[in-house]
């Protein structure tokens, strides 16, 4: 069943609304250390330093990323964990981040897409589809 225009749009501006907070987040509520050296990250992850936590560390480097205010870097690493580790327990998070860095950069429909394809999973963790709401 296809939603009706006006809840469309009243999730659509949820959605806005909790991203412009997670938007303007600091990267330190993370956990994140913004001064740790992302080259050097990024290093590891391309010599496979992690193995199969590559995942997680290109989600602390999007984190980075972001916490350095390098937005298109940032975009590109959660990009990767979706592309590359699409079974990952990262997948959401990087789903749910990426809209945030769209709706900072004024993609909204780019955003929505995003927020819609963690929605209309039936695998999600409910946490997510409450987050993306």
């Amino acid at each position: 069943m296809k939603p009706s225009r006006s809840l469309t749009r009243i999730v659509f501006a949820a959605l806005f609304i909790s991203f412009t907070a997670l938007a303007s987040a600091s990267p330190a509520e993370d956990g994140v250390a913004p001064d740790e050296d992302t080259a050097e990250l990024e290093g590891k992850i391309l010599r496979n330093h992690f193995g199969s936590a590559t995942d997680g560390a290109l989600l602390r480097l999007a984190r980075l990323y972001s916490g350095k205010k390098e937005y298109k870097n940032a975009q590109k690493a959660y990009q990767r964990i979706i592309e590359n580790y699409p079974e990952s327990r990262f997948t959401y998070d990087a789903f749910y981040e990426l809209a945030g860095l769209r709706i900072r950069a004024g993609e909204l429909i780019e955003a929505r897409s995003l927020l819609w394809r963690v929605i209309d999973d039936r695998d999600v963790k409910l946490e997510f589809v409450a987050k993306a709401k």
